[in-house]
């Protein structure tokens, strides 16, 4: 399996052996179960699906008592994930012990939505001095007269956040096997209850 997912709990902090302050994040790692597999093949145009897969689908009512298992939702959370064709994992329960500490993983997820916001906090655009005339937090001048339109360079307030972000590089330092979650060297993307995945 080439990737694992959690939901984020929250932010803390650890001790190394050391005595060095370490900020971490806890991500809850409930098990994943695979409930259909698509097969590739290469082609000249890349990887295409080797059937129709439309003709193909059916609905899997089994699958609906098993897959409420944790009490962050009530819908399930669907994606694919490549898997090593050899082991046959259709209808098990993966794990978190497939990852181990020490590993650099890198984390796809959600950023945190912010709403409407300014130019200022949307873009880092500087303050205008204190005499300038209407407003001291806009974008200033818009452009020339005779243009018929604004250019895209111009800083507008606008929704901020809720962006899908990689991060690069994070190091797991603890895998828990009772309770399965993991503790993640530093912040990660989005608030807390989010979907992250991993890889």
């Amino acid at each position: 399996l080439l990737g694992f997912a959690g939901y984020k709990v929250g932010m803390t902090h650890v001790f190394t052996t050391k005595g060095m302050e370490c900020p971490v994040t806890v991500i809850e790692c409930p098990p994943l179960k695979t409930i259909s597999i698509k097969f590739y093949k290469k082609t000249t145009y890349g990887l295409r699906l080797c059937d129709e897969l439309d003709k193909r689908k059916k609905k899997i009512e089994d699958i609906k008592d098993d897959i409420p298992k944790t009490s962050i939702g009530k819908k399930p959370e669907l994606f694919e994930i490549a898997i090593d064709a050899k082991q046959e994992k259709l209808g098990k329960d993966i794990h978190v012990e497939i990852i181990s500490e020490g590993q650099e993983i890198d984390i796809h997820g959600v950023t945190t939505g912010k709403g409407f916001q300014g130019p200022i906090k949307r873009f880092g655009i500087g303050l205008k001095s204190h005499k300038s005339e209407k407003s001291r937090r806009g974008p200033g001048s818009l452009g020339p007269w005779g243009q018929g339109h604004v250019m895209w360079r111009i800083a507008h307030a606008g929704r901020m956040g809720y962006h899908l972000r990689t991060e690069y590089n994070k190091l797991i330092l603890k895998i828990s096997d009772k309770n399965e979650y993991i503790l993640v060297k530093g912040s990660t993307i989005g608030p807390v209850k989010r979907l992250i995945r991993f890889n």
